[in-house]
């Protein structure tokens, strides 16, 4: 089963929000069991959920942390191979159409590409509307993709 995160850029993690995110990730790993995890490699919620979804791989071996990126030719190959070293799996442009610069269509095609997302706007996310995470998240919603949402429970 895989799992997207799409989230606020920018944003001040509590204590609250990552205990409420390891929580959410542990029973979708326990009960439905999750096992990989799409991240765009872009803010300050996909890198509280990485740091997450790290820390349970020392418990769940098994799970892989994945790159939603532009394929290979965009970027340098000092950063491709440090993608390489930090992530399971690079999923490059064929799988996502993403170019490197496109962080719209890197979160789409991660939701796309799940089974759930786990979301998190600071306010609901009302401010936010233009954001591409935000983008993203309402077009997955109108596909009636399952949504997962901290916001409320943060």
């Amino acid at each position: 089963m895989k799992v997207a995160f799409i989230g606020q850029q920018i944003l001040q993690p509590s204590g609250v929000l990552r205990e409420n995110l390891a929580a959410a990730v542990r029973e979708l790993i326990e009960k439905e069991n999750a096992d990989e995890f799409l991240f765009v490699g872009r803010g300050d919620f996909d890198g509280l959920c990485f740091d997450v979804v790290s820390a349970l791989k020392a418990e769940y071996p098994h799970l892989r942390r994945a790159i939603v990126r532009g394929n290979d030719e965009y970027i340098t190959p000092t950063r491709a191979e440090r993608l390489r070293a930090q992530y399971d799996v690079v999923y490059p442009d064929e799988h996502c159409g993403a170019k490197v610069a496109s962080f719209f269509r890197r979160y789409r095609a991660a939701a796309a590409m799940s089974d759930v997302i786990v979301a998190y706007f600071e306010g609901g996310g009302a401010r936010l509307g233009k954001s591409a995470p935000a983008l993203a998240l309402k077009e997955a919603k109108e596909e009636k993709k399952r949504v997962l949402d901290l916001t409320r429970i943060s």
